[in-house]
């Protein structure tokens, strides 16, 4: 079982043994996801006039287990935002607002990739977001490895692809 995971994807930086190894693979930026007849979505309400967001969070392990990033930045606009949802559980959190009013911070490329179900909304320009780098980490006594310069490549490959990819269009 010891060396059967050879890479790991998560937000840069971890903080993490000196055992990894940790590099940029790929920069992102933050949308809020919401159901396709969301009122800020269709734009039955504005997102300026908006005093009020409901939030769901992805939990992500050591990176905003105790923060939440987004919330706070939203928070900085004079928005209220109740966290309704907080799961580490993706299924859950996309069950839960496909039928509610709440909106979903996440990456632009997961949101390219939920289909015609879900929209997304930018944020504002002014909303100062949390680092989007994505990082990529190998053990650091196999990091150049044939193989994980491969895998490197591959994921590099695969994450610009991503950025560029929608499945609701």
């Amino acid at each position: 079982m010891h060396d059967q995971i050879q890479l790991g994807l998560n937000y840069f930086p971890l903080e993490i043994s000196k055992q990894l190894s940790q590099s940029v693979l790929t920069t992102d930026r933050f949308v809020l996801i919401g159901r396709k007849e969301h009122p800020l979505i269709t734009g039955e309400e504005s997102f300026e006039n908006a005093a009020q967001l409901d939030i769901a969070t992805l939990v992500i392990p050591n990176w905003n287990e105790h923060k939440a990033y987004v919330v706070n930045s939203l928070k900085s606009l004079n928005k209220e935002c109740r966290m309704r949802l907080r799961s580490s559980y993706l299924d859950v959190i996309l069950n839960s607002i496909q039928r509610t009013d709440m909106l979903f911070p996440c990456s632009e490329s997961l949101a390219n990739t939920l289909g015609s179900d879900f929209q997304k909304l930018l944020l504002p320009d002014d909303v100062i977001q949390p680092g989007g780098e994505i990082g990529l980490v190998v053990a650091s006594k196999n990091r150049r490895t044939p193989l994980i310069k491969w895998l490197k490549e591959c994921t590099q490959e695969a994450a610009a692809e991503i950025k560029t990819y929608n499945l609701s269009q």
